[in-house]
């Protein structure tokens, strides 16, 4: 178990990255002691493609421009960063600098919508087999609504043919039901 202590989510992230394979850390690390000249040094050994939040396509942008380091976004210019990264690397830049942008979420919130949307692995040619799976997912769909403490009032059942094979006629089609009382309760 590695432990990593920081200001911010993003240096949070960053010191646990360090931590693996680093064995003068004894997998325990509190960034919040570091000095200056240490996090400077922390964040030069950071490539760009490992700050939590910068994508791949956002990283080959900084690297055009000569940005490679997580130190060199803490230090680009915020102007030039939020033009190009939006408010997302604005928040990236302010939590690099040690300020908290990013809320811990000490329990992720419930989601809006559940789907399980599974492509067959091979052609179903029976109402009954496709009934079996039609089933199959709405019972994954009611394990998550409960492992979320949540309800739904709405179920939507989603059938199309296989899009890639042009040479077969093609059926799309779905159909809504509101439920009367919302529920979590499989049958």
């Amino acid at each position: 178990m590695r432990v990593a202590i920081a200001p911010t989510k993003c240096l949070t992230k960053i010191a646990c990255e360090l931590l693996k394979g680093d064995e003068r850390y004894h997998d325990v690390v509190d960034v919040t002691r570091l000095t200056a000249e240490q996090m400077k040094a922390m964040l030069e050994r950071v490539a760009i493609e490992d700050v939590w939040g910068i994508g791949p396509n956002s990283a080959r942008f900084l690297r055009n421009y000569g940005i490679t380091t997580a130190r060199d976004v803490r230090d680009a210019d915020e102007r030039w960063l939020r033009k190009y990264l939006t408010v997302v690397g604005a928040r990236i830049q302010m939590e690099l600098k040690g300020m908290s942008c990013l809320l811990l979420e000490v329990k992720r919130p419930p989601k809006q919508q559940i789907i399980c949307a599974k492509s067959f692995g091979r052609e179903i040619t029976s109402q009954a087999e496709q009934e079996e799976a039609v089933a199959t997912y709405v019972v994954r769909a009611a394990e998550k609504l409960r492992e979320q403490d949540s309800l739904a009032g709405r179920l939507t059942v989603f059938l199309r043919t296989n899009p890639f094979d042009t040479s077969a006629p093609q059926y799309t089609n779905e159909f809504v039901i509101d439920l009367t009382y919302p529920t979590a309760f499989t049958p």
